[in-house]
């Protein structure tokens, strides 16, 4: 379950782009509908993705927070280290599980995540 304002279930990631100037992570998106998505990690410090080939599919994101129950089990089950565990039970970041129907698999570490249509960019001749 995640708190994003619109769906993202059956979205392709088409694109991966990392500022770590501005600590985000930012995966473009698009719907079936064609409509383009972006979807934004503030606060990210700490990710790590797998399987990323020609077409990637997400099913979902799952949000793990420092006050759930089960949150403590899932960092045990990806192996995150005691520091960042520590971080995440004080509520200072929450891990945010990439849950796949195709391709790309992982976890992202962040404070933050939102969803947002993507600008139209102008087009090129």
């Amino acid at each position: 379950m995640n708190s994003l304002s619109m769906s993202i279930h059956d979205a392709e990631v088409v694109g991966i782009r990392s500022n770590r100037d501005a600590e985000t992570l930012t995966f473009d998106l698009v719907l079936e509908n064609k409509r383009a998505l972006l979807l934004e990690f503030k606060g990210a410090l700490h990710w790590d993705l797998e399987r990323y080939v020609t077409q990637n599919v997400l099913y979902g994101i799952d949000e793990w927070r420092g006050d759930q129950e089960s949150t403590l089990q899932v960092c045990a089950e990806i192996g995150l280290d005691a520091f960042w565990v520590e971080k995440i039970k004080a509520g200072e970041f929450t891990v945010f599980e990439i849950d796949p129907a195709v391709g790309m698999r992982g976890y992202v570490i962040a404070r933050t995540m939102e969803v947002r249509i993507a600008p139209v960019l102008p087009a090129t001749r």
